[in-house]
């Protein structure tokens, strides 16, 4: 059985992984259904910053109540950049695919923030 992959290398060094926030997103590659999507144009893939994603998080968890999975808050984080391109302001959806409490105490981390003691 064959596969065909995407790898993330941005010069000829070794290939590494990459730090990321989520352990889904941080490595090199793309499976190849993924590889298949974006070779026949049917999708694009773009990467944010941990930071970016982090005020995605906030942004979201501030404005709409709601605590996004990292997944999403990393989509959400490249809106900052696909928005201002697009034409005739289109309605733009994010499919918010998981819960974000689980990633509540990743984000704690990130931000050096104590919920043990009081404000």
């Amino acid at each position: 059985m064959a596969s065909t992959s995407d790898i993330k290398n941005v010069n000829s060094s070794p290939i590494t992984q990459l730090p990321k926030l989520v352990s889904e997103l941080d490595y090199p590659g793309v499976e190849s259904e993924h590889s298949y999507l974006k070779d026949i144009g049917r999708a694009e893939y773009y990467s944010v910053t941990n930071k970016q994603a982090l005020e995605a998080f906030q942004r979201l968890s501030q404005l709409e109540g709601i605590i996004p999975a990292l997944e999403t808050a990393h989509a959400s984080a490249y809106l900052e950049t696909l928005c201002p391109q697009l034409d005739n302001s289109p309605c733009v959806i994010i499919n918010c695919s998981a819960r974000g409490d689980k990633d509540v105490q990743t984000v704690l981390d990130k931000f050096s923030v104590n919920c043990s003691q009081p404000r």
